[in-house]
């Protein structure tokens, strides 16, 4: 992961929230979506592709209305607190906000399914897997409990 301009630049170009929480030792947990029963155990963060000229901020603010049924405020895209996540290939990348949990967004995991997908709080230091990003993109637990630490 790397930070470099949130524009993108031809290619596919996704954006993905990073909301997460911190349990009561201080360790990060990420709030994922999964698809019940088949698909427990892989999991995903909420993300989007951007629209044409569509800045990376407002793709994120349309994240949340669209995926979540949340607003995420302007104040919570702060480019100090994004990253750009890159696939193994390098063929696609995505923008990635970190956004801290509120209470709004801590009510999905109370809830059994919104818009077809489950979700929880994934504790990250004890998940050996990778978090899908986005489509293309995805990313080891420990690479993003780094990426949350900065």
């Amino acid at each position: 992961m790397s930070t470099s301009a949130h524009t993108p630049s031809g290619g596919r170009h996704d954006v993905a929230l990073l909301i997460y929480r911190k349990d009561r030792k201080g360790n990060f947990e990420l709030l994922v979506r999964h698809e019940e029963p088949k698909k427990r155990g892989v999991y995903h963060v909420p993300s989007r592709a951007s629209h044409p000229n569509e800045k990376t901020t407002d793709t994120a603010k349309r994240i949340g209305v669209e995926s979540l049924g949340r607003e995420i405020p302007a104040s919570h895209l702060d480019y100090t607190r994004s990253a750009i996540a890159h696939s193994s290939n390098r063929d696609a990348r995505a923008s990635v906000f970190m956004v801290k949990a509120t209470p709004q967004l801590e009510e999905l995991t109370k809830m059994w399914r919104w818009r077809g997908w489950s979700y929880l709080f994934l504790p990250l230091n004890d998940y050996e897997g990778e978090v899908h990003l986005s489509s293309s993109v995805n990313a080891t637990a420990a690479s993003l409990i780094m990426l949350l630490q900065d």
